[in-house]
Parts: C-alpha cells; structure tokens; sequence
C-alpha cells in the first residue's frame, strides 16, 4: 500500500528534488553552483584590458597664466647653497652627479640652511662624504640633481655652492612652453 500523501507533501518533495544539490547529486551531467559552467580557453588572451584614463591638456589660456609661477619654480631649482655648523669637516667638489670627488666627515651631525632648489630651506646633515668619480658616496641627506656643479668646505662651520646645469636648460626651455624635466608644479 502507498502511502497517502497531501498536496502540501507533494509540494515540499517536488521543491526538495528541484534543488540544485540534489538535482547534481541525482544527474551528474547538470553543473553545480560549486563547478565552473566552463573552462578557460587553451589559447593566449588578446592583452591586458586596462581603462586608462586620458588626460586632455589644459587650455592654451591656463598655460599663459600658469607660465610666471611655473618659470619662477624652475628658476628657484636652479640654485644649492647652504651655510652650517656642527661637528663637520672636509671638502667637495661637484661636477655633475658623476664627477664628484672629496671627503666630508659629518659626526654626529651638522644643521644646514639656505636655499636648495625646492626643498624645505633646512636640514639635519648627519652622513658622510667620500670617494671619486661614480665611486663616490654622497650624503643620503643631500639631494644632488644629475648636471649639479658646486664646491663645500666644512671645518665647524661650513658652506656649500652648487649651480644645477639640468635645471637651468629646464628654465630656459620653460620659457618657450617645454618642459623636460616635466616637473612644473602648475600644469
């Protein structure tokens, strides 16, 4: 004999053979949520998709008024000089980033001011100097542009000139709307 079974009954074991998990465990050829529909294609995708979002530049208007601050900044670049004091001693002499050569023993440190391009106007110099050529360690304090050009001593008290030749062919090629160092800070 069969056993009687409600509409509801009906329904509930209807629903209950419907459900995925069942269904998969019943008839293997259907994919379960856990197993991809698909697999990945054996052959190399087109390339990286990447939205690259594309700057238009400014109008011809904002570049003239962006002009003076932008060629004051690269005017300012131009020029290292610094005058401190504390326990240093020893000598540089620059020319470009390649061609240094000298010996600066800075123990345990030395306070220095003045203008040095666009960097903060002061400093804590606490590392040395030493070597020649592309041998040569600068300070990690310091920040030394490429065509840099200048001379320091230090004994106690001490002094540093330097003119960078880079940033003064970035001055002068501002002044016709170039910018080769792409460093103007108004674009």
């Amino acid at each position: 004999m069969l056993p009687v079974c409600t509409p509801m009954k009906r329904i509930l074991l209807i629903l209950v053979l419907m459900h995925p998990l069942c269904a998969s465990a019943a008839d293997d050829s259907q994919p379960s949520p856990r197993q991809p529909l698909a697999t990945a294609s054996p052959k190399n995708p087109w390339g990286d998709f990447e939205v690259i979002r594309e700057e238009k530049p400014p109008p011809t208007w904002m570049r003239v008024l962006d002009w003076f601050p932008n060629r004051l900044v690269d005017f300012i670049d131009i020029f290292r000089v610094d005058v401190g004091a504390g326990i240093a001693y020893g000598g540089v002499v620059r020319i470009t980033k390649w061609g240094q050569l000298g010996y600066r023993q800075v123990s345990p440190l030395s306070l220095r001011v003045g203008p040095r391009g666009r960097h903060f106007p002061a400093m804590v110099e606490s590392s040395n100097e030493i070597g020649i050529g592309p041998a040569f360690i600068q300070s990690k304090d310091r920040d030394i542009c490429s065509g840099e050009i200048g001379v320091g001593v230090d004994l106690i008290v001490g002094g540093y000139a330097g003119v960078c030749v880079d940033e003064v062919f970035d001055f002068l090629a501002g002044i016709f709307f170039w910018d080769p160092k792409d460093d103007d800070p108004i674009r």
